[in-house]
Parts: structure tokens; C-alpha cells; sequence
């Protein structure tokens, strides 16, 4: 219940695998995605100063504690990342509507991205900002068609209660890297 309901409804696919199925091609799928984040993020720079080659080795050699990290637990977060990043690079292209696609994905994957949808909205997109709408409004109505409304209405309100209830005791995890983990493990 950390996740949107949505999520679990994407995530029915990999649920219907094997497990052992399911997590190599969860795993296969990462480091496929991992690849994706260093190839577009070396887009995303603005100049770009030193080789392709280097800057996707310079971020591997300092980054690999996390990166094998999350290949071997397995996380969303390279999805969320390739996501975001693909979805600002859209941006930077001024490729608005796919943007918007991206970046409502994110929001699927992890509900905290609803934060990046200012950097679209801010540009003051039309048909952009009704896709985010819409795309939002589909995310909250996924479940609908497995729950129905009532039961649709059921997961938020759970969702958003488990959500709420169990951030402040995650926040001592020594997983979580935020800024708020850094203030409560520094400040209690």
C-alpha cells in the first residue's frame, strides 16, 4: 500500500509469471533500464563537456553501491527514473504531450511524482496539461474495472491512511536517503 492502487494494477502482468520467472525478468528489465537512465541522461545535460563513454563510466564507478543496491532488491526505482528523466528530456525537446505521458507514469510508479508535474505545468501547454489531467484521473480509475468504484474508492482511503501512518516510522530506515530520513535520524 505504499504504491497507488494503479500500480498493483499495472504490475498484474509479472504477478501472473512464476516467481522465479518473474524475477529475472524483473531483473533483466532493471539492468535494461539502467542502461536507458545513463544513455538519457547524458541527453539531458545541457553541454556536454566530456565523452559519452566517460560520463556513463564516471557515474558507474560512483554510483555502483547504489545501483547494485537496487538490482538486488529489486526497487522501482530505475523505472521512476528512466520515467522522469525520459519525461524531461521530453521537455527539453518541447515534446509536451509525451512529457506529460512520462510524467504521469511516474506518478504510477511512486505517487511522489505528482512533484515533477510543475515543470510541465509551468509551461503553459494546453493540450499537455489536459493530457496530465486525464492521465491522472486514469491512474485514480485503473482499479475500477477489478473493484469497482466503491472498492476503487476503498483502496485510496486505505492507500492514503497506510501512506500517511507508516512515513514518520520509514523514516529511520537506513534505506531512506531523503532529506526528511537525514533531519529525523540527525534531529530524532
Amino acid at each position: 500500500f505504499k504504491y497507488l492502487p494503479a500500480f498493483a494494477v499495472i504490475a498484474i502482468p509479472l504477478g501472473l509469471m512464476p516467481l522465479a520467472v518473474a524475477k529475472g525478468v524483473w531483473f533483466v528489465g532493471s539492468v535494461a533500464l539502467l542502461m536507458a537512465l545513463m544513455s538519457l541522461s547524458v541527453r539531458l545535460l545541457p553541454q556536454q563537456r566530456k565523452s559519452t563513454a566517460v560520463l556513463i563510466a564516471s557515474a558507474i564507478v560512483v554510483l555502483a553501491k547504489f545501483y547494485a543496491r537496487e538490482l538486488d532488491m529489486g526497487q522501482v526505482n530505475l523505472p521512476f527514473a528512466v520515467a522522469a528523466v525520459a519525461g524531461f528530456l521530453a521537455l527539453k525537446e518541447r515534446r509536451e504531450v509525451l512529457a506529460a505521458v512520462l510524467l504521469v507514469l511516474t506518478i504510477a510508479i511512486k505517487p511522489y511524482g505528482a512533484l515533477l508535474l510543475p515543470a510541465l505545468l509551468i509551461r503553459r501547454h494546453q493540450a499537455a496539461t489536459v493530457m496530465a489531467g486525464v492521465g491522472v484521473l486514469l491512474l485514480l480509475a485503473l482499479p475500477v474495472p477489478l473493484y469497482g468504484w466503491s472498492g476503487t474508492i476503498d483502496l485510496h482511503q486505505t492507500w492514503w491512511r497506510t501512506d500517511t501512518d507508516t512515513t514518520a516510522p520509514n523514516l529511520l530506515n537506513p534505506d531512506n536517503i531523503s532529506l526528511a530520513s537525514m533531519y529525523a535520524k540527525w534531529l530524532g
